[in-house]
């Protein structure tokens, strides 16, 4: 499916506009709080937090639009898996109250764009919190020739409509930005007649579960 170049940047600007205006009143609140006493640090960190989102939100809207006009070269070298997924769970859970599980394995190992997954999980993970999710498990294992990461929360899940259409087409809010977001970049990967997939379901117990499969 082409990408939809003009619901997405629609989108997109819009989420950032408003990333950038909250920013704005947290400066003009950071420069009153530190004029009358020296800790600002809540404050701060909250336009960090926002800082941080706009900047995600810029890597996410080039990405794609470079995948669209062909510019992006996606680069599917080897990498190991842990040194890849320490420092986004750091940097995500600093600012967001949604607990993070890494695999156990150290020494895996596979072929992926850095980037690009990390858009992905991004996603993922901002979609478990829009569930009211508080954990976040991700498992990785090999499969076919190929590989797959695992991604289940305890959030509220998908509907059964979700889950039927395994659709994942920009529908202007967030949460259905981003598993558009996260289908792309994941079918970006591609190895012979082989191409990334994103398969939908609801984990045992309640939660969602989304599989990456990487060609």
């Amino acid at each position: 499916m082409a990408i939809d170049a003009t619901t997405l940047i629609s989108a997109q600007l819009h989420d950032i506009k408003n990333e950038m205006q909250v920013m704005q009143n947290l400066q003009d609140e950071l420069s009153e709080f530190l004029a009358s006493q020296p800790k600002g640090l809540d404050v701060l960190t909250n336009l960090q937090k926002h800082s941080q989102a706009l900047s995600q939100r810029l890597v996410e809207l080039l990405s794609m639009l470079k995948l669209q006009n062909g510019d992006f070269q996606v680069n599917e070298d080897e990498h190991w898996l842990q040194d890849s997924l320490t420092p986004w769970k750091q940097g995500f859970e600093r600012f967001e109250a949604l607990t993070i599980h890494l695999p156990d394995d150290d020494d895996f190992s596979a072929y992926y764009d850095e980037q690009l997954l990390l858009i992905a999980l991004n996603n993922v993970a901002m979609n478990a919190l829009q569930a009211k999710a508080s954990d976040l498990w991700i498992s990785a294992q090999t499969h076919d020739h190929a590989w797959r990461l695992i991604c289940e929360d305890n959030g509220q899940g998908f509907d059964e409509a979700t889950l039927e259409e395994q659709k994942m087409v920009p529908q202007g809010a967030q949460s259905g930005l981003g598993m558009y977001l996260i289908s792309q970049v994941i079918e970006a990967h591609k190895r012979g007649n082989r191409q990334g997939q994103v398969i939908l379901e609801n984990r045992e117990g309640g939660g969602a579960k989304v599989s990456l499969l990487f060609p």
